[in-house]
């Protein structure tokens, strides 16, 4: 279950291109999934089981500026928001479940652990804080992009190593990329909307330069076009 969730959120969250001193492209999830790992594990590990809350169920929630994980059961006991992450969280829901995964499984290694995993892995992107919420039956974990991240279409920055790309060093990337299809590809990758004509704006080529590169693309099974010209988006396979 905890596999097939992050599969999902994978698949739904986008990714960045990231570029080394070497020049190397990497794609990045927008969020650190080892976060995300640790909030909906801890999600399936402490929700509440008792027949309270029969038909409940964990939400995994994902919008244009967030992730949200909600699940049933509050903080359990005497345990406190400002205790999340320290030894002070001391009384567990179920104590079963959690010996059954350290004895079978490497899902809880440390425990107390996740709580400063997900901070610490949010801080290394420079993503703000996790968000926690005791709610009237619910626990609720967000993850939120940073401002300018919400809208792709309008996205003018990267980040490289912590630091930010701005647009000129993006323009300069995307200059020094010898092939006409990595620059169509890095399009993509930022905004899976964009036209052919907003490519052969941003490139200086002309559109039939364009046409001519994506359907090379498409030959190779490197992209493929989801719907109409007008209202559809491409989506890079591999």
């Amino acid at each position: 279950m905890l596999d097939k969730a992050l599969a999902f959120v994978r698949r739904n969250i986008g990714t960045m291109v990231i570029i080394d001193d070497n020049g190397k492209r990497t794609d990045v999830p927008h969020y650190p999934m080892k976060a995300l790992r640790e909030a909906i594990a801890n999600a399936l590990i402490h929700r509440d089981y008792s027949t309270n809350t029969d038909g409940a169920y964990i939400y995994l929630r994902i919008f244009d500026d967030r992730i949200e994980i909600l699940n049933p059961g509050g903080l359990y006991g005497n345990n406190r928001l400002e205790n999340l992450g320290s030894d002070n969280m001391l009384e567990v829901r179920n104590t079963t479940i959690i010996r059954l995964l350290e004895d079978t499984t490497d899902i809880v290694e440390n425990r107390h652990t996740g709580i400063a995993t997900m901070r610490e892995e949010m801080k290394k992107m420079n993503l703000p804080e996790p968000e926690f919420e005791n709610l009237r039956g619910t626990f609720k974990v967000t993850f939120r992009k940073e401002k300018e991240e919400s809208d792709i279409q309008n996205k003018t920055e990267q980040i490289q190593g912590g630091q930010k790309w701005t647009e000129v060093d993006r323009n300069k990337i995307i200059k020094n990329m010898e092939s006409t299809q990595d620059k169509i590809l890095y399009l993509i990758r930022e905004n899976p909307r964009i036209t052919q004509t907003m490519m052969s704006n941003e490139l200086g080529f002309a559109r039939s330069t364009i046409s001519s590169n994506l359907q090379k693309l498409k030959e190779k099974g490197i992209i493929e076009r989801i719907g109409s010209d007008r209202n559809g988006y491409w989506k890079i396979l591999k």
